[in-house]
């Protein structure tokens, strides 16, 4: 796995890539690269030992490390200790008992998003604070602002009324940390935590999902078009409909397509246009793209396409809890494929802590391209009340 010499966060901000400009105002990502270089080399070594954000999404509430993968979603934070299995609640407060009443400063309680969990601490931003426009560092029980958005655009205070700045979120790219609005981007640089190219505009609709590969920013809007940003030459393209989710890849786009039922269609876009290829059928929300397989969900559970092949096949994830108890994941029940590129695992969380009735919440981890999968439990929640009398080693 390889490690980033970059002070850094993860599941969504800016760092050092649109650090220059072309004559005619468009970022020019191709004179960066000494500059990027040189700057690793100066820089603290070692801090962080996955360079890019998981992304589920824009509005991440995932992590992970090599160590460890943390949950943070509602009131529900967790940490996972992926050496042992071991679960405990993402709070460093001393003495607390995580109660909403009685904890003040419990980490739990808060509206975080973007996290991005570095070796010593974690950037995350803040929704209903009064530093929701910029970055946090959390490193123990002490919480600091290391960087605030002074960019507002007319969509931003048109569907955000009130106050001068806007809410960021941010993901990170290849040593590239991408600060984004409601419908704009720009990048930062991490040692001076300062932006390094002007905000560029992604149309009048808010952003739903985005990346990058090479030299274009992909995104797609709450309209489901997706669309390319040329960071060299400023141009922007349309290249799809109804589009759900997508992921660029060594080989074209990959997106999930939105039919008239509840199931979409996996299909791949070449970069050399053409026409877009259907891979599967009643497929459902999730998918994460590796260069040679695609993981995706249907009713049937977790299926792996092997691109060389063209072919298909269901990966089985079960474990065995404490008591003897054995779970088969089987439907699409709640799961996300949490990754990134440098991982060498693709996570799939079966989670969610308010279904109403009964439900097994957990992580699988899947070796990248093959159908090598361990599981772990995280506890029994049944409607957003849970324990962890389940925790059994990987």
């Amino acid at each position: 796995m390889k490690r980033i010499r970059f002070l850094l966060l993860t599941a969504a901000l800016a760092l050092a890539a649109c650090s220059e400009e072309n004559e005619s105002g468009y970022l020019d990502v191709s004179k960066i690269e000494e500059k990027l270089s040189s700057a690793m080399e100066q820089t603290i070594t070692d801090t962080v030992d996955i360079d890019d954000s998981a992304l589920v999404f824009l509005h991440s509430a995932y992590s992970f490390t090599s160590d460890r993968f943390i949950i943070c979603e509602y009131d529900t934070k967790l940490n996972i200790d992926l050496a042992s299995g071991v679960v405990s609640t993402l709070c460093d407060v001393p003495g607390c008992v995580h109660d909403p009443n009685s904890s003040k400063d419990c980490f739990v309680y808060r509206s975080i998003n973007s996290p991005h969990l570095t070796r010593d601490g974690m950037y995350f931003t803040e929704y209903d604070s009064e530093i929701n426009s910029g970055v946090c560092y959390k490193s123990g029980s002490k919480t600091e602002s290391v960087f605030k958005n002074d960019f507002r655009s007319d969509l931003d205070r048109e569907l955000e009324p009130g106050g001068d700045v806007a809410g960021c979120r941010f993901f990170f790219r290849d040593g590239v940390m991408y600060a984004m609005g409601l419908n704009w981007f720009y990048t930062v640089d991490m040692q001076t935590m300062t932006k390094t190219c002007e905000p560029v505009l992604l149309g009048n609709s808010p952003i739903f999902n985005a990346d990058v590969y090479g030299d274009k920013f992909y995104y797609s809007n709450e309209n489901l078009e997706l669309y390319s940003y040329d960071m060299k030459t400023g141009e922007h393209k349309k290249l799809a409909d109804k589009v759900w989710r997508f992921q660029p890849s060594v080989d074209g786009l990959y997106y999930l397509e939105a039919t008239d039922g509840t199931r979409e269609l996996l299909k791949r876009l070449p970069y050399d246009s053409g026409e877009a290829k259907q891979i599967a059928a009643d497929t459902y929300i999730e998918m994460y793209v590796t260069d040679k397989s695609v993981y995706y969900l249907t009713d049937s559970g977790l299926m792996q396409y092997d691109k060389a092949s063209e072919t298909a096949k269901r990966i089985e994830l079960s474990l065995t809890y404490e008591n003897g108890e054995k779970y088969e994941m089987k439907g699409l029940s709640f799961a996300k494929l949490i990754s990134c590129p440098s991982s060498e695992y693709v996570y799939l969380l079966d989670y969610d802590v308010s279904t109403g009735t009964e439900h097994r919440n957990t992580l699988f981890r899947i070796k990248k391209d093959t159908a090598e999968a361990r599981g772990i439990s995280l506890g029994i929640y049944y409607q957003g009340e849970g324990d962890q009398g389940h925790i059994i080693s990987w």
